[in-house]
């Protein structure tokens, strides 16, 4: 008797471990596929001359377009400007990577900070402020007056604020947000059960 209980309790055993085996492959395979790859951390460096920054622009209180991508800042006291190059996979497949490069001004640089822009969107411009003493990059997007009326312009807010953030740390959000609720709540379950025991 002793022994079909210990049978039975063993078979139920192995069946909840293959069961939360099979829910964590599940969970893994979905975010795998939504997030793809990783993105490396942010760091800020600057000298009197030269300025660098790296790190994944987020849209402060709002959600990203492209929330898989990093990009590259170097800038030139010299040359007045600023090279940046935005790696980003895409959002809607998530099969390709894609890379922009621009080249834009600096307006302002100071022993604080250095501020470039880039004016080349038809509806708005963008504003960027390397900060050493806070060491953070941030952004602020605004529409251009005179699109403000035009009907090509209407879908973009007056004004977003973006700021350059740890690469990695976004990835671990698009993780979490890439992990479908009821297997999460299936597999926390699963794992409190297995604290009681």
């Amino acid at each position: 008797m002793m022994k079909k209980i210990l049978l039975r309790v063993g078979a139920c055993f192995l069946i909840y471990i293959l069961f939360v085996a099979v829910l964590i492959f599940i969970d893994s395979t979905i975010v795998n596929n939504k997030v793809p790859v990783s993105m490396p951390s942010m760091f800020i460096s600057n000298s009197d001359d030269y300025a660098f920054a790296n790190g994944t622009w987020i849209i402060e209180n709002d959600s990203s377009y492209l929330p898989l991508q990093t990009s590259t800042i170097q800038c030139n006291r010299f040359k007045k400007e600023c090279i940046i190059a935005t790696g980003f996979v895409d959002s809607s497949s998530h099969r390709f990577l894609s890379v922009d490069l621009d080249v834009l001004p600096v307006i302002e640089w100071t022993d604080n900070h250095l501020v470039y822009t880039n004016e080349y969107p038809i509806c708005m411009n963008y504003q960027y402020t390397l900060d050493w003493v806070t060491k953070s990059v941030t952004g602020i997007r605004l529409k251009k007056p005179e699109m403000k009326n035009k009907e090509s312009c209407k879908e973009y807010k007056e004004e977003l604020r973006l700021t350059l953030k740890d690469g990695y740390e976004v990835y671990e959000d698009e993780k979490e947000k890439a992990s479908p609720p009821i297997i999460k709540g299936l597999l926390n379950l699963a794992f409190f059960w297995t604290k009681l025991f």
